[in-house]
């Protein structure tokens, strides 16, 4: 059923790519790409790096007692695993998975990753949100309205373990399995430390409220990455403008309906700019260039896996060993 699902999501990136590269002249892309200068690159990657350890740095906010070089590397990885697997949502299972193997505090890292997650996007419709309300550009009907129930189930599922009424039918919903199936005990148990873990954050709206704001920062850097590409590429967009539509790409990118977001991505970018007079050739160079950050952090997480599997080999070739 994966491989399914997997084949399905290729076929969708494929199909999406296929019917933008149909209608438009590739060699024209790859013209517009190769005018960018190697300074300029520099500049990006910087941006890149800086970007990167503020996304390090409001996770190691909601996860205080690790090390912030074990952080950096799960964050590597994740990204690795958020390009190859289908959906974004793998890269965030294999960060939990791996911090929180063998750990008594298991749970807490499994909350911090979903926490970590919600304000970051609660930080994204900050940004938006404020990039609509400068902008004087086009802006598609129901942007706006998009923005706000998308924030008010966001605050609604950060704050849900403290609403009385999802709490009681969680704990009635677990307990009335328990009873019934005695192997489901130990879940129910593993359950209540997250939920436990989950109630902790929300005793600390000063902690929360940072790792938001942090949130907000990284996606100003990222907005910014993609305004040094769109002004090297003769994009003349407001900051304003990039904000939203920015936004709503890495929000689409989330959807898990194709692989590493190829062809949503692209699709979303030419919709959008096509509204603010970009051709599609400049929108499917912007959006190749914004993958490209992407995939220098996969490539540093690909490697750091790499480095990891061999260590993981030779320990247990050690271990046959000395048997």
């Amino acid at each position: 059923m994966k491989w399914l699902q997997l084949l399905i999501k290729f076929c969708i990136s494929i199909t999406l790519l296929l019917w933008l590269i149909s209608s438009v002249n590739i060699s024209q892309i790859f013209s517009i790409l190769l005018k960018i200068e190697p300074s300029q690159l520099v500049f990006v990657i910087i941006l890149a790096v800086i970007a990167w350890a503020v996304a390090i740095y409001k996770w190691n906010i909601l996860l205080s007692h690790f090390r912030y070089l074990d952080l950096a590397v799960q964050t590597f990885v994740g990204s690795f695993y958020s390009l190859v697997l289908p959906g974004q949502i793998a890269g965030e299972l294999v960060k939990t998975y791996r911090l929180g193997k063998g750990r008594v505090d298991a749970e807490q890292v499994a909350v911090s990753v979903v926490v970590d997650k919600i304000t970051g996007l609660l930080g994204l419709l900050l940004v938006m949100s404020a990039g609509l309300f400068a902008s004087v550009a086009y802006v598609p009907e129901g942007v706006s309205l998009s923005i706000l129930l998308l924030t008010i189930m966001l605050l609604v599922s950060l704050t849900c373990v403290r609403i009385p009424i999802f709490a009681r039918t969680i704990e009635r919903m677990l307990d009335s399995a328990s009873r019934r199936e005695n192997w489901f005990t130990p879940f129910v148990s593993r359950v209540g430390l997250f939920y436990q873990a989950w109630a902790n954050y929300l005793r600390q709206p000063l902690r929360l409220v940072w790792a938001t704001f942090m949130g907000g920062v990284f996606q100003l850097l990222c907005v910014w990455i993609n305004a040094n590409f769109a002004l090297i590429l003769g994009i003349n967009l407001a900051f304003a403008d990039l904000c939203w539509i920015f936004g709503l790409v890495s929000i689409a990118v989330l959807l898990p309906i194709s692989i590493g977001g190829f062809g949503v991505r692209e699709g979303v970018f030419v919709g959008l700019l096509s509204h603010q007079g970009v051709t599609v050739e400049k929108s499917i160079a912007l959006s190749l260039c914004v993958f490209g950050v992407s995939f220098i952090s996969a490539l540093i997480g690909c490697f750091l896996e790499c480095i990891h599997i061999v260590n993981k080999e030779r320990d247990g070739s050690a271990r046959c060993n000395r048997k």
